[in-house]
């Protein structure tokens, strides 16, 4: 098969630049295309995972929660009660609203868990869009460090933190 096959179904049938992909530099090198979005949450009942998914890959996000906001979660995978945004691979809506800068991270799915009897979450968030369709599954993929299971060193059984004690 050469460069210019026909046949080709991920390709275009030309010398045309290849598609952009998530490990094109050059397109985090450029402001992101601006995408805004605001929704008001008042008539959820039960524990809920809000998916927020974005047209194209992120080059940066500023994600705010208002409301109550009490044990809301924000992660970036839901494989299992046991792993990704129900374990230990979240971050608490509060902390999350006292990051000051935008994020500069590429992401197509964020998730929300909103536990049962919160009905008055906001969501706002502005981002930084690339020109990239296309990212990989780490929404329902399992085993992946620090995004689905608890976040190790390669080749280190220990996780990122130890907890020991001192004198001083």
């Amino acid at each position: 098969m050469s460069y210019l096959d026909l046949d080709r179904a991920d390709a275009a049938a030309s010398m045309r630049y290849p598609k952009p992909n998530h490990n094109n530099a050059a397109e985090y090198q450029q402001s992101g295309v601006p995408f805004v979005f605001y929704k008001a949450l008042g008539d959820l009942s039960g524990a809920k995972i809000v998916t927020l998914t974005l047209p194209y890959v992120s080059r940066w996000i500023y994600l705010t929660l208002g409301g109550t906001l009490t044990n809301v979660m924000v992660g970036f995978s839901d494989v299992a009660s046991t792993a990704g945004i129900q374990a230990d691979n979240h971050i608490p809506a509060a902390t999350l609203n006292g990051i000051s800068v935008p994020l500069e991270l590429k992401c197509k799915r964020i998730l929300i868990e909103v536990p049962n009897n919160i009905n008055d979450l906001t969501i706002s968030l502005i981002a930084g869009l690339t020109s990239v369709r296309e990212f990989p599954d780490i929404h329902n993929t399992a085993d992946i460090s620090g995004i689905s299971t608890t976040a190790a060193v390669a080749g280190v059984a220990a996780a990122v933190y130890s907890i020991a004690a001192y004198s001083s």
